[in-house]
């Protein structure tokens, strides 16, 4: 092999038009991922019929003698969507005669087929496609866009080919550009002339052309797909470090190498949370190293591993670890971590962990999976790091969840403490640690109780919110009761708005008790019992209901007492007077900044 390579030009119809091989995407590469706007562009570029450079196509043809495949290195998302469009224009082609009988169209959907898609083989009979993806869609591709059973289709009742429900983010990408493409088609057939679309499709896409660029050496078709890709926008600091790792790995490993990567993407997308691989690499990174801004990570990265193989090789597989550790902690069930770290440990692992979701941010991960991670290390120092995840939670509930105070200075205690937990392997250093860490901690808790009280009003009921006031409920409900908080159970407890949000039956202007509705002081936290039983009823009905279940909860107790004493009155909202409202909710700010700043400073030792 020569490891060189010649940068041609060549035209849609000579790369793609009747393949006498196969194009193959690796299972590495980034998931199908245009978008409306991508389809919109190449399609008003095919309409206008002009010879345009929609830049560049890189192929490893390494193995191109022995397997008679050329290798997608980059490219792959163009050549994926002219292999959905030719599907759209040979299906809509095929129901052109089926509803009209033309024999013309049959042929000319046949055509599309075979020039553009695949071809059954003479000697075996076999149906190769041309294009063989391989993501994890590979099969949904298949089925649904490669797949061409014209007389099965002919034989049935259907007057339109459907495409299968999708699962995945890109098998949905994938029918999106499919439609899209079939309704361009439909606008484009005037008075049944199919033969006009046909043909300027086919004419004008092989007026397009690329610069194609074959390389005959694979760790060189890395090189060349950086070069060309680096200084983009539309490749991500993840897209550029999974280059270096393959080009890095030992060719014997690559296929391996794929797995992992696949298994690291799928982790993150199965985890409940919104992660792209750019925050896992950016958190990982800060957790191991420092913090790096995105600009700068990819550079950061690559100096520090150089072109050692070893360094490279570890890295995919201190990712895949990392990324198991993050999915587990983020989709674990209360069952699992109970058998796992037995049942009081297990429970109150995962209190923490749905009330760290609850919270918007998410930048708390790094922490706490660098506490998973060295789960073994800090029990062997006897460090609990149940304790310190559940005051990692607390303080993080009233840093982000009530006060929204600056993430920066919060980013730097977690991803700083993080680094060294990976780091330190003494337990003086780690106990030291942990107590600078709920020190810093309890310098932050000192609020005005008028800030404080402003930032808990501003948690509102919202279905995204729900967790949330479940939890601050719950923690409050814990509180009143005088024990530690035993987390709560969607099945058996529920939020009721004692003012329902259809206020008519209360004689209520919606408009006016808005600011109210969603607020702590109109909220209950109710046991399963309660439910569907409280609905719009006026407020001496719903007390009369509360008194005769008898519920063991102290918010209702206190709710019936101070409505009955006259202290929270509730009838004068009719009158326009808010004030039971505005006194609920004084009442539970209270409670609250026991909890969240008093106790709080308590259990930081501060």
């Amino acid at each position: 092999m020569t490891k060189t390579f010649i940068p041609t030009k060549k035209t849609i119809g000579e790369l793609y038009y009747k393949p006498n091989f196969i194009y193959t995407i690796p299972k590495y590469q980034r998931p199908y991922s245009w978008r409306k706007e991508n389809l919109e562009e190449l399609w008003k570029v095919i309409e206008r019929g002009e010879s345009i450079f929609l830049g560049t196509v890189i192929y490893n043809i390494d193995e191109f003698e022995t397997k008679q495949e050329k290798e997608i290195i980059d490219g792959q998302q163009r050549y994926v969507t002219i292999t959905i469009l030719a599907a759209a224009l040979r299906n809509f082609l095929l129901e052109f005669h089926k509803n009209s009988q033309t024999a013309d169209s049959l042929s000319r959907a046949n055509d599309v087929n075979e020039n553009l898609i695949g071809q059954r083989q003479v000697l075996t009979n076999e149906f190769k496609n041309y294009l063989k993806v391989g993501s994890t869609a590979q099969s949904y591709f298949e089925n649904n866009i490669q797949l061409y059973n014209s007389s099965s289709f002919l034989a049935n009742s259907e007057e339109e080919i459907g495409l299968t429900d999708p699962k995945t983010e890109e098998e949905k990408l994938i029918k999106i550009a499919y439609l899209y493409f079939k309704e361009r088609i439909k606008e484009k057939v005037v008075n049944s002339d199919y033969e006009s679309v046909f043909k300027m499709i086919y004419k004008n896409l092989n007026q397009l052309f690329v610069i194609s660029i074959e390389i005959d050496d694979y760790e060189m078709a890395f090189e060349i797909f950086e070069s060309v890709n680096g200084q983009g926008v539309d490749l991500s600091v993840s897209d550029l470090i999974k280059n270096q790792i393959f080009k890095n790995i030992d060719k014997n490993l690559l296929l391996k190498a794929e797995e992992t990567w696949i298994d690291i993407i799928e982790n993150l997308e199965s985890s409940g949370i919104e992660i792209s691989p750019k925050e896992f690499l950016r958190y990982y990174w800060a957790s191991k190293h420092n913090y790096i801004p995105d600009s700068k990570l990819y550079n950061a990265i690559k100096n520090e591993l150089k072109s050692e193989k070893e360094k490279w090789h570890f890295l995919l597989e201190d990712l895949h670890e990392e990324s198991q550790i993050l999915n587990k902690i983020l989709t674990y069930t209360k069952g699992q971590w109970q058998n796992e770290l037995g049942l009081q440990n297990g429970m109150k692992v995962h209190y923490c962990i749905r009330a760290l979701k609850a919270i918007r941010g998410k930048t708390w991960i790094v922490l706490v999976v660098a506490l998973f991670r060295n789960q073994e290390k800090l029990k062997t120092y006897k460090l609990n790091f149940i304790k310190h995840l559940e005051k990692i939670q607390e303080f993080t509930f009233y840093y982000s969840g009530i006060m929204g105070l600056p993430g920066n200075w919060y980013w730097i205690q977690i991803h700083t403490t993080a680094r060294k937990i990976n780091q330190y392997d003494d337990k003086s250093k780690l106990n030291e640690l942990f107590l600078n860490l709920f020190k810093t901690f309890g310098e932050k808790l000192n609020p005005s109780k008028h800030d404080f009280y402003e930032g808990i009003s501003g948690i509102k009921y919202s279905n995204k919110n729900r967790s949330l006031i479940r939890y601050t409920l719950s923690e409050i409900e814990s509180k009143l009761q005088g024990k530690e908080s035993s987390g709560w159970n969607e099945d058996k407890v529920n939020i009721e708005h004692y003012v329902p949000q259809e206020p008519k039956e209360w004689n209520l202007n919606k408009k006016e008790i808005k600011p109210y509705i969603h607020s702590l002081g109109n909220l209950l936290l109710i046991p399963e019992r309660l439910n569907g039983r409280l609905q719009n009823k006026p407020s001496s009905e719903k007390i009369n209901i509360i008194k005769k279940v008898e519920p063991d909860m102290m918010l209702l107790k206190i709710l019936v007492e101070n409505i009955e004493n006259r202290k929270w009155d509730f009838d004068s909202l009719k009158n326009n007077n808010f004030l039971a409202l505005t006194q609920r909710q004084e009442y539970m700010s209270e409670i609250a900044y026991e909890i969240w700043v008093v106790d709080l400073k308590r259990k930081l030792g501060y």
